[in-house]
């Protein structure tokens, strides 16, 4: 559970990615179901962006040009070598 604040704000900033959210529809019936969940004087909001099925690979995009980058991955040597916690970089 959250504060009561930060459900608000969560509401208010509901973003769809990915191609399955390009069905028809598909916000609207997100906005109204939500809205229906959530106390009245709560605003919801669904953000569908145009291009949102591009979203996963522009981002990643992005973060793949962070000159921190290598600093970010995990390599496959370092995962056989100490498993999951390698990902406590």
């Amino acid at each position: 559970a959250c504060s009561i604040d930060m459900r608000k704000q969560m509401c208010r900033n509901i973003y769809l990615s990915g191609g399955g959210s390009m069905s028809p529809g598909l916000a609207e019936r997100l906005q109204a179901e939500v809205s229906q969940l959530t106390p009245f004087n709560s605003h919801v909001q669904v953000h569908a962006g145009v291009e949102r099925q591009y979203a996963a690979y522009i981002g990643a995009s992005v973060v793949a040009k962070l000159p921190l980058f290598t600093e970010l991955c995990v390599f496959k040597e370092d995962w056989d070598e100490i498993g999951p916690d390698a990902l406590e970089k």
